[in-house]
């Protein structure tokens, strides 16, 4: 799921048929225009009839509500899609065009797990961070790095990729992640094995900007990073980082009540800015009736202050959020409960 700036248009996917086209009885794409009431389908097949011959899923939207990106098996989106694996794609809102953007530098066909990924605002510049398996996938040398597709140029471009040497475990490629700031300029990358780092993808230039990091977000303006430094097991340490400065601040939100267990944020964003950030913690109760699930919350990195984001106006609680975003002001956080198969906004004020 992943909204707009202003929270008015909404991705999603889903396997129920929200349009009488999609009877394929798969996950599909959507689009919500929360003022209209109106929803769209993305990830139809070429001639309009239904949707694509396998699923389609974790749309993102650009910060203007016009493309958004999203992740699918079908192989019947686009003509000429042979690859037999997913691929990523790119639907413009405004002129209905549907588009590819995952390709290899070299020319090659495109196969890979795709970890993840954004888009610029004006839809032009794509990033990826993507791990192959030669054994599944039958390539030989696998692609596995962050790139970049510029849409306008039709060129991929590798921002962070290669082995990095573990010592006694020997050498190792690291599954890099990769987030994009509004403009298209600026991304992070991020491996839990090797320092997360800030680039400029117009000079090609990189610096270090925090240690090895299992999870990160990077705002609109590009100038903070919010970054999950440690392993998947750990220890862990929240920072919002300037990218321009390098100076980095504890994030300390009060994410402990009632008989909760609070592990690390599973999923994060930043709003425009990075004063508002949203993490969301694994919780586990000895409540059999309250079970576990997410914890999502907004901290405040000015007024170092924490918001609980699942607890409703009228006093209830979702039953089980999933990872939700912020709109651009950090006012508003739009996010799924799976179990109600509702989306909900949320004013945080």
């Amino acid at each position: 799921m992943s909204t707009d700036a202003v929270g008015r248009h909404v991705a999603f996917s889903t396997a129920e048929g929200l349009d009488p086209r999609d009877t394929n009885g798969q996950y599909d794409v959507y689009v919500l225009d929360r003022a209209s009431g109106a929803t769209r389908l993305l990830s139809a097949r070429i001639d309009g009839a239904q949707g694509g011959n396998a699923w389609s899923r974790g749309p993102k939207i650009s910060g203007d509500g016009r493309f958004v990106i999203f992740v699918s098996f079908a192989s019947d989106l686009v003509a000429g899609d042979t690859n037999g694996g997913p691929d990523l794609f790119k639907f413009d809102l405004v002129t209905g065009v549907l588009s590819k953007v995952t390709f290899r530098p070299d020319g090659g066909p495109f196969v890979g797990h795709l970890r993840s990924y954004g888009l610029s605002d004006d839809g032009r510049v794509a990033v990826y961070g993507v791990l192959a398996n030669p054994d599944q996938f039958g390539i030989s040398p696998p692609l596995v790095g962050a790139y970049m597709f510029d849409a306008e140029t039709q060129t991929t471009t590798s921002i962070r990729s290669g082995w990095v040497d573990l010592g006694s475990d020997g050498p190792f490629r690291p599954q890099y992640q990769v987030a994009l700031d509004a403009s298209g300029r600026f991304a992070i990358t991020w491996a839990p094995q090797v320092p997360t780092h800030f680039h400029d993808l117009v000079s090609g230039s990189s610096r270090e900007i925090a240690g090895p990091a299992d999870i990160a977000a990077l705002s609109d303006d590009g100038r903070s990073a919010l970054v999950v430094e440690g392993g998947p097991v750990g220890p862990w340490r929240q920072l919002v980082v300037d990218t321009e400065t390098g100076r980095a601040h504890p994030v300390e939100p009060d994410v402990e009540y009632a008989s909760f267990e609070v592990e690390r944020p599973r999923c994060v964003d930043a709003d425009g800015t990075g004063r508002y950030v949203l993490l969301g913690y694994f919780r586990t109760s000895v409540d059999p009736i309250i079970g576990s699930g997410l914890q999502l919350v907004r901290y405040d990195t000015v007024r170092h202050s924490t918001v609980r984001v699942e607890a409703l106006p009228n006093g209830d609680r979702m039953n089980k959020p999933e990872c939700g975003q912020l709109t651009d002001d950090g006012r508003v956080a739009v996010l799924p409960d799976v179990d109600e198969q509702l989306l909900y906004a949320i004013d945080l004020g």
